[in-house]
């Protein structure tokens, strides 16, 4: 017979859109349009699609706390693409 602490608990597959802070869901937009904005060559970089995967669904399915840290690890990217020049 399992014990109560064996047990696994199930991952959820469940957006968290409905549980988003407005002041995350803003701040989350403000970085989306950005990345929108880049050159076209800037979004063939590696770091571009890093940024848009930890502002889509890895976000989405995040807790609270955990869609913070994306945020601020998004912003870091985000600020560093802006930075390269359009031709590199």
């Amino acid at each position: 017979m399992p014990k109560h602490g064996d047990r696994k608990q199930p991952k959820s597959t469940e957006l968290n859109v409905a549980n988003i802070p407005p002041r995350v869901a803003a701040e989350r937009d403000a970085l989306l349009h950005r990345l929108a904005r880049l050159p076209t060559t800037v979004k063939q970089r590696p770091g571009y699609k890093t940024a848009t995967v930890l502002l889509s669904r890895r976000f989405l399915l995040a807790s609270q706390a955990t869609q913070i840290a994306l945020l601020q690890a998004a912003s870091f990217m985000v600020d560093v693409l802006e930075k390269l020049p359009p031709s590199a």
